[in-house]
């Protein structure tokens, strides 16, 4: 009589808000889950509010789901610590390992830091009730970091800037710190042809002579710089250098401000709002420079994602991304994020001198292309779960 060896599972918690492939956080987590799921000695439970459809169909997942009372990120929040700590209790004895998301549950095994809290206070419009809903989000989100960060044993950084803000801010040994760069999907983000972009750009009812500048970011607060944007386009305006449109891909609360007033200034021809779209690589592949002038960025995968199109992009020089660029693209950062009048000058220079830029965005999307996601993940399993990185995993 034959019989099946079973194998031994170890019990892994993956901690978030979403496991989709979009955004950069959210399609880390996403990828990581992904390649956990092919490990046969990996019980993989995913905690979050919603995880896509490709993962939901793998028979090793098991998701818990998590509520968001009011469709509400910050009510969420708690939702997500509360389940993710139970979990963790339920299943301490079977040595389980956990991953959370910077400060995000009281669970001390591994944290993946996307964003920290400490090294920014976000910046909100001119209401006073946005502003103070923002400071409160903020202080919750940072006290918890605080409270919870330290006491992981094995921290994630997604860029040498996020490390060395996560030594500035708190009392932690280099040696727990890894950085680790996000992957890429060469399927999704990659050159167009010329003929692929001419037939994009008709598809999408974009105009084939203009040249299409890109913006993709949340529009919840000013942290992506839109405001800045919006005050270049004012400028560019009034110098009559006009052959420049600029697609607006990302959603939040000041969207409709920004609508209303390009409609107001006359700039709703050459400004046009998409929202959040899924569909990034195509709206890349159709445009000539990626514009980014982030007040705070840790990375800032839509840059990267641009860069792996071949398109170059205007980038604050203090995000996590341009420690990836080449010295060819180094004119193109900006060296004050708060200057609009810098921001516009180097949209000027990159108009004299586009051929040499989208050259120099060619062979670092090259290089970049080469660490998929798939990739990444292996390297942070390593990282985190190889026998020489056992640890004990505590839940309060």
């Amino acid at each position: 009589m034959n019989h099946s060896l079973r194998v031994k599972t170890t019990p892994v918690i993956l901690i978030s808000g979403d496991f989709v492939p979009y955004g950069g956080m959210d399609a880390g987590n996403w990828a990581l889950a992904r390649h956990l799921a092919t490990d046969p000695t990996i019980e993989l439970h995913l905690v979050a509010h919603r995880i896509h459809d490709d993962l939901a169909s793998q028979p090793a997942v098991r998701f818990h789901h998590v509520r968001k009372p009011l469709r509400s990120n910050f009510l969420g929040f708690p939702c997500i610590a509360n389940k993710g700590r139970q979990l963790c209790r339920s299943l301490q004895s079977r040595g389980v390992r956990t991953l959370v998301n910077g400060g995000n549950c009281p669970v001390h095994d591994a944290s993946w830091v996307h964003y920290l809290h400490a090294a920014h206070q976000p910046i909100t419009g001119n209401r006073t009730a946005s502003r103070i809903l923002a400071w409160i989000h903020h202080q919750v989100y940072l006290r918890c970091e605080q409270r919870w960060l330290p006491r992981n044993q094995l921290i994630f950084a997604n860029s040498a800037r996020t490390k060395a803000d996560i030594l500035k801010h708190y009392p932690i040994e280099p040696q727990r710190i890894q950085v680790l760069y996000y992957g890429s999907d060469p399927t999704r983000f990659y050159p167009a042809s010329k003929q692929e972009r001419a037939d994009i750009r008709t598809q999408l009812g974009l105009d084939p002579e203009a040249a299409i500048a890109i913006f993709i970011g949340a529009l919840g607060d000013r942290r992506k710089g839109f405001d800045l944007v919006y005050r270049a386009w004012q400028t560019l305006r009034n110098r009559g250098a006009f052959n420049l449109n600029l697609i607006v891909i990302g959603a939040g609360q000041e969207a409709d401000h920004w609508k209303t007033l390009s409609a107001a200034d006359g700039l709703e021809s050459h400004i046009r709002f998409l929202g959040f779209r899924t569909d990034v690589e195509r709206w890349l592949r159709a445009s000539d420079l990626m514009i980014h002038p982030a007040r705070y960025e840790a990375y800032g995968l839509a840059v990267q994602e641009a860069l792996c199109c071949g398109i170059p992009a205007i980038v604050s020089a203090h995000a996590g991304v341009v420690e990836r660029f080449s010295e060819g693209l180094q004119p193109l950062q900006l060296n004050t994020p708060e200057s609009a009048g810098e921001l516009t000058d180097k949209i000027a220079l990159w108009i004299k001198h586009q051929s040499e830029f989208a050259e120099e965005a060619s062979k670092v999307g090259h290089v970049l292309r080469e660490t998929s996601w798939s990739r990444m993940a292996q390297q942070m399993t390593h990282l985190w779960l190889s026998p020489k990185t056992s640890a004990e995993v505590t839940c309060p």
